[in-house]
C-alpha cells in the first residue's frame, strides 16, 4: 500500500503542479501579447513560470527516488529491466493507439508495474 499511496499523492501534486504551470504561462502569454509590453511584468511572469516548472520536476524526482526507496534491490533490478523494455523503440504501427501513461495523465509506469507485480505482498 505504500507504493500505491505514493502514487496517489504524486498524482494529486502533479495535477496542481501542472495546473499552476499552464496558468503561469497563460499569464506570461497574456503579457507578451500586450500593444506596449511591460519587460518587468514579463519578467516576473517569467520567473514563476519558471518556478513552477522547476516545482513539476522536482516533485516527480521526489516521488521516483521515493518509490526507489520502498522497493528491494531485487525489485529494483526487475523494474529497471522492465523500464528498459518499455522504452525499446515498438515496431511501427499501421493505426497507433494514444498513449495512456504519458505526462498528461495516468500512473507512472514505476508505479504501475510495481504495484501490479507486488499484488501478492510485496512492499506496497
Amino acid at each position: 500500500m505504500k507504493i500505491r499511496q505514493e502514487a496517489l499523492n504524486f498524482r494529486k501534486t502533479e495535477i496542481l503542479s501542472r495546473a499552476d504551470l499552464e496558468v503561469k504561462r497563460l499569464e506570461l502569454d497574456s503579457l507578451l501579447e500586450a500593444e506596449t509590453p511591460d519587460r518587468a511584468a514579463i519578467d516576473k511572469s517569467l520567473r514563476a513560470a519558471n518556478a513552477a516548472q522547476f516545482t513539476v520536476e522536482k516533485a516527480a524526482i521526489d516521488h521516483q527516488l521515493a518509490v526507489r526507496d520502498l522497493v528491494t534491490p531485487e525489485q529494483r533490478k526487475k523494474l529497471e529491466k522492465m523500464r528498459e523494455e518499455f522504452e525499446a523503440p515498438a515496431p511501427a504501427r499501421v493505426d497507433p493507439a494514444p498513449a495512456r501513461n504519458d505526462a498528461s495523465g495516468g500512473t507512472c509506469f514505476t508505479c504501475a508495474r510495481t504495484a501490479r507485480n507486488n499484488a501478492s505482498g510485496g512492499n506496497e
